[in-house]
């Protein structure tokens, strides 16, 4: 079921020495949250870490050449544009996020929620901290390095993953429209299964309790959901 694939993908990921722990625990213990609370006059020192730990994770591929100096101009101006939108999304979970999408006439859909604030916060990461092209592996990461409970990373393989998964095709999720209209809102799906799961099989759980069940590792629900994302994309 899927609440044990969750939780196996999870400890299975930890058990990868291409996993990345280390570089992601570094970061986020040494992370100034209420630096990254004001955007619009985020320190240089935090954008540098940011940064690096980035580059540790193959933000842009394992053969990109990336020099940080070159980065910094803009990532900073991309987190000065985003700051307005991504500000009330910064205290939201992968289980809050408002992903509506209502059916209305002639088979279109209504957007609106969060989901119109995350196309132009996602777009402009990618485009700005672009490396030969639309970065938009890098443009995840660096939403859930600002806030790691509500934005699921996804690498190509995940992107592959999930492009086959939820519309049928060989070609890799790309694009904003694609992030955060079908992929963010499937991450929602699962997560939301999976915690329904671990209450019905388990006597007296509440909804903490099977968030703290699919999540060993200690890391955030949307983090485990990357890692078991990760393990099954392989």
């Amino acid at each position: 079921m899927l609440y044990k694939d969750i939780r196996q993908g999870c400890e299975e990921y930890h058990t990868k020495p291409r996993a990345y722990d280390k570089a992601y625990e570094d970061y986020m213990c040494n992370k100034d949250k209420d630096a990254w609370r004001h955007l619009d006059t985020l320190p240089l020192a935090e954008s540098d870490n940011l940064l690096k730990f980035l580059v540790q994770w193959m933000a842009w591929g394992p053969r990109a050449k990336v020099k940080l100096e070159d980065f910094h101009p803009a990532l900073q101006t991309a987190l000065q544009n985003v700051a307005k939108d991504l500000d009330p999304l910064m205290d939201k979970t992968i289980l809050d996020l408002d992903l509506s999408k209502t059916p209305i006439d002639d088979n279109k859909i209504l957007v609106g929620g969060d989901l119109l604030k995350i196309f132009p916060i996602f777009d402009e990461l990618a485009i700005r901290c672009k490396y030969r092209g639309y970065s938009s592996t890098a443009a995840s990461k660096i939403l859930h390095a600002i806030n790691p409970d509500g934005f699921v990373m996804w690498d190509v393989k995940i992107r592959e993953k999930y492009a086959q998964n939820l519309l049928k095709r060989d070609r890799p999720l790309t694009h904003t429209w694609e992030y955060a209209y079908y992929f963010l809102p499937e991450m929602q799906r699962i997560a939301n299964k999976a915690i329904k799961q671990v209450i019905r099989n388990k006597k007296n759980y509440s909804r903490d309790d099977a968030i703290k069940w699919l999540t060993p590792c200690g890391n955030s629900l949307a983090k485990v959901i990357d890692e078991y994302n990760y393990v099954t994309s392989r």
